[in-house]
């Protein structure tokens, strides 16, 4: 899948992946399901970056394998971590992570010094979250948390 499938929005978020985490040694992505356009995306453009997918659907997991063998895809629970997924990672993402992962997500990000981002439903905030900054970049519009900072 190209570029020319991400709408603006998407387009933006990953802009600002490439620019903010060009030098990473590996990013992941938590919870893709079947929208891997974001992960092909980021690995077409910073093709030297590790990009791990993780899902906890087994099928999920293997339909994703067959349709994007450039991706290090992964069948995970970020409510009880392989670690060694993780491990190395500079970024860990979430595009509409549902709520009450969160908190899994930032556990997970603070356990291997990983930036965090999540990118919510346009109707989230995680406003019950401490330490996160709003990010509005183009038309993308999504929350930062840096475990340093914690």
């Amino acid at each position: 899948m190209g570029s020319a499938r991400l709408p603006g929005e998407f387009m933006d978020f990953v802009d600002y992946i490439v620019k903010t985490y060009g030098r990473a040694l590996k990013i992941v992505e938590v919870g893709v399901g079947r929208f891997c356009e974001v992960a092909v995306e980021i690995k077409r453009r910073l093709p030297h970056v590790e990009v791990v997918v993780t899902d906890v659907n087994v099928e999920t997991v293997r339909e994703v394998r067959q349709m994007y063998p450039m991706l290090n895809v992964v069948q995970d629970n970020v409510t009880n971590p392989n670690i060694g997924s993780y491990t190395n990672a500079n970024l860990v993402y979430s595009i509409r992570a549902p709520p009450e992962l969160w908190s899994e997500l930032m556990d997970l990000a603070q356990r291997v010094h990983a930036d965090l981002i999540i990118r919510p439903l346009p109707t989230e905030t995680p406003v019950t979250l401490l330490n996160f900054k709003l990010v509005n970049f183009g038309k993308a519009r999504f929350y930062v948390w840096h475990p340093s900072k914690r």
